[in-house]
């Protein structure tokens, strides 16, 4: 005949030394199942290609200078013939324009 005291009782809460061990012992188990796997990220073939798109476009933008030299020739050229007026009002409104563009507003 089995005894009472040979089946698992639930914790007593008023022993709270029972559960606290129980608890660090749970704890433990955990930190030492996730510490034995290392963390890995798997990539789908989107998320490959997005990300070799990326770095090859960060390294062109890198190599690429903020001016563009033959529109700044060309407008040179311009003002000194007489054709362009970068005083006139067409010229102010159109940069006007431009810059709320580029702002947003």
């Amino acid at each position: 005949m089995a005894r009472i005291s040979d089946t698992p009782q639930p914790l007593d809460p008023k022993e709270p030394t029972r559960a606290e061990g129980r608890r660090q012992k749970e704890t433990t188990e955990a930190r030492t199942s996730s510490a034995s796997r290392p963390d890995t990220v798997d990539l789908s073939s989107g998320g490959k290609e997005t990300e070799s798109l990326k770095s090859t476009l960060s390294s062109e933008i890198r190599y690429t200078t903020d001016v563009r030299e033959d529109k700044v020739a060309d407008v040179k050229a311009r003002i000194e013939s007489g054709e362009f007026d970068p005083n006139s009002d067409e010229t102010k409104r159109a940069v006007a324009d431009a810059l709320l563009n580029q702002m947003g507003i």
